[in-house]
């Protein structure tokens, strides 16, 4: 039996064999250069989605919060736009105007252009900020008003600041001072380095 047709035909199968081999193993190393850019763009997305500022549950236009503590009302916080979100406190914009209340009546008014409020905690009252005494009519302000901030902590029933400010009396008298805490109605305030208080300029 001639051995030489049978070995040219392993010889091709061989070959064969082997060019499929060549063939799966570019193929698998073209998929796998391929799923590269895929799986950097997933991961691209996800990071994006991950980083994504948080949307907003809700908006509304001229806002009112209502505040109750027991029996009576304690604030109401009136705003151009309230934007609400899940996590993190709700933002108020524009003319923002906190009414305090004691068990009698409306006690004092705080105002601002920004403010953050904290459900059931506290409000940060940002730029621009005055408050009113109603009854005893003393008034405050910041000398910086742009940086200036206040917090109303809800559950001490006091308000805060560590930015210079002015406290004007009925008599036109003022105070400076570089912090302050104060219950709502101004007429218990603790000032730091208090420049005394001389007639307003």
């Amino acid at each position: 039996m001639n051995r030489k047709p049978l070995i040219f035909i392993i010889a091709i199968l061989f070959l064969a064999l082997l060019y499929w081999i060549l063939v799966f193993f570019k193929n698998e190393s073209d998929l796998n250069s391929l799923e590269d850019p895929i799986k950097n763009q997933t991961a691209d997305i996800l990071n994006k989605i991950k980083n994504k500022k948080e949307i907003p549950d809700s908006q509304i236009d001229n806002a009112i919060i209502t505040i109750r503590d027991d029996s009576h009302i304690t604030a109401k916080i009136k705003c151009d736009t309230l934007i609400k979100y899940d996590t993190r406190p709700t933002l108020l914009i524009g003319n923002i105007v906190a009414t305090f209340y004691d068990s009698i009546g409306p006690l004092s008014i705080l105002k601002s252009d920004f403010a953050e409020y904290a459900e059931s905690d506290s409000l940060v009252a940002k730029k621009n900020i005055t408050m009113y005494n109603l009854r005893m009519k003393d008034s405050l302000f910041f000398i910086n008003q742009e940086v200036a901030q206040v917090v109303w902590d809800r559950y001490y029933s006091k308000v805060i600041s560590n930015n210079e400010f002015i406290l004007k009396d009925s008599t036109s008298r003022c105070t400076k001072g570089s912090k302050f805490q104060s219950n709502l109605d101004l007429s218990e305030i603790k000032i730091e380095n208090s420049q005394g208080t001389n007639d307003c300029k």
